[in-house]
């Protein structure tokens, strides 16, 4: 069992600059300034626009372990057929043992603003899902570190059945390291993992997973929970139920080990995130499960005296209407290594098993965050969002393809400006697909926010954690909608 105080896991904040964007900037990297994204620009062939900018809440504090901008993983907005929108964030509890308070926030078809529709506790990591199928709306929440499904908009709860093997129970300071994901057909996938006895950390790990339907007549019906021992620790989960087959669970995660687990015993960082696993398993249960690396490790010339270790950090899993699953990933090169340039890669592995070539992503800025997602036209599109170091970068990227399906960045729409002056935590959250979102031309989407704006002091550089004080690090969350072009 690991105790972690950082805002990504692995017990130590990360070296790299461009996932240090917790509230106070991104010390080290190269950015422009300010005034080079003053004036928003449209692209012509890329006439896409973004509405509905608010500040929905100023109270997702958090706590030290799990904030509104830990992860990215998650699933934390949907859109209903009637045009209701609902956002679920965290904000600190009174109840030390479930020290998490979720709230759901809905925004009902013709009413001019929000009100809360409900609020629980949990010690752990919290998803709102989609089912696509009934249009039903579900939080799952780790109540007493019990996970438990509530279905809006009554929020009548049902435990997740850990059987054979009961959920692992752990204290709020530790992490379940668990994920979520909803199918076509309204499968929902659940899996947390396992750390076992061992002397070297996170090398001894299990993945435990279960899934599921709802019945309308008689409630929730499981498949058989499958325990996997997968030996060194894959986290951070992205799970596509119906993956690459109706019958099928597909995954992506990433490597994320104590550095003695590693060829990187003598890094400065506790933990090392360097490859991605893909694992695909029987959503029955009972089927065969298939732990591969989607990319390897990268390595250095004398790994054993590596201060600095290589960097292939998952930024972003998406699945497309294709069966292609495209990955993006953030690389640096460690001690005496001269590849990976520093960047965003993406890969690509279709239904039939074949991957392509990491490629970078030329043109992007290589710091922020990625999303990947296709639109109601069956488009490709990309949001990049960075903190940045005098406003909030925003900036929406058309993909093109070529016949063999490589995907490039096309056209770009600039958006920064409608985002002042607030500045963004982490990783915004899409209502996707792998959510149970049905595609759209239009998509939902929340980010956090600092509780400093920028222009509120001379420099924006001061450290501010959740886990100062009640007043620092209190975050916002933000909601906006993006609203895309017909074909």
């Amino acid at each position: 069992m690991k105790t972690t105080l950082s805002l990504w896991g692995g017990g130590a904040v990360l070296g790299m600059s461009m996932l240090l964007a917790a509230c106070g900037g991104d010390a080290g990297t190269t950015q422009p300034r300010a005034s080079s994204l003053l004036a928003a620009r449209m692209s012509s062939s890329t006439a896409a626009s973004v509405d509905s900018v608010e500040v929905l809440a100023e109270d997702g504090l958090g706590t030290a372990y799990v904030t509104n901008a830990w992860g990215g993983h998650q699933g934390r907005i949907t859109r209903h057929q009637d045009g209701s929108i609902r956002i679920l964030y965290i904000r600190r509890s009174a109840d030390t043992a479930n020290p998490m308070e979720w709230r759901v926030m809905l925004h009902a078809a013709g009413a001019s603003g929000w009100t809360e529709e409900k609020t629980g506790t949990s010690t752990d990591d919290v998803n709102l899902l989609l089912d696509p199928t009934t249009d039903t709306a579900y939080v799952v929440a780790y109540p007493n570190s019990v996970p438990t499904i509530y279905e809006a908009p009554s929020y009548t709860s049902s435990t997740i059945p850990g059987t054979p093997v009961p959920w692992q129970t752990l204290p709020a300071t530790s992490r379940h390291y668990s994920a979520v994901g909803m199918g076509a057909d309204g499968t929902m996938c659940f899996k947390t993992s396992v750390e076992l006895a061992t002397p070297v950390e996170t090398s001894n790990t299990e993945t435990h997973f279960v899934c599921g339907r709802r019945d309308p007549s008689s409630g929730w019906v499981w498949n058989t929970q499958q325990i996997q021992k997968i030996g060194n620790r894959y986290t951070y989960d992205y799970l596509f139920p119906g993956g690459f087959g109706t019958w099928q669970l597909v995954a992506t995660a990433q490597s994320d080990l104590h550095r003695t687990a590693t060829d990187f015993p003598n890094a400065s960082l506790t933990y090392i995130f360097n490859g991605i696993g893909l694992y695909t398993a029987d959503i029955s249960g009972t089927g065969t499960f298939n732990l591969q690396p989607l990319l390897p490790a990268y390595s250095t010339p004398s790994p054993a005296t590596t201060t600095l270790a290589p960097v292939a950090r998952m930024i972003d899993s998406y699945m497309d209407s294709q069966k292609r699953l495209i990955t993006t990933y953030y690389a640096e090169p460690g001690t005496g290594a001269t590849a990976p340039t520093r960047g965003f890669y993406t890969i690509v592995r279709d239904a039939a098993g074949n991957v392509s070539q990491s490629q970078v992503w030329s043109g992007l800025a290589p710091y922020g965050f990625t999303r990947i997602f296709e639109d109601g036209s069956h488009r490709m599109w990309m949001l990049w969002t960075n903190q940045g170091t005098g406003y909030t970068q925003v900036k929406l990227y058309a993909l093109t393809q070529d016949a063999s399906g490589q995907l490039t960045l096309g056209a770009g729409t600039e958006f920064s400006t409608q985002f002042k002056p607030y500045a963004i935590e982490g990783a915004p959250r899409l209502a996707l697909t792998s959510r149970g979102q049905q595609l759209s031309n239009t998509v939902e989407v929340m980010f956090a926010a600092c509780e400093e704006k920028y222009g509120d002091k001379p420099s924006f550089s001061s450290p501010y954690y959740p886990n100062e004080t009640p007043t620092k690090g209190t975050q916002k969350i933000i909601r906006f909608r993006i609203n895309l072009p017909p074909q």
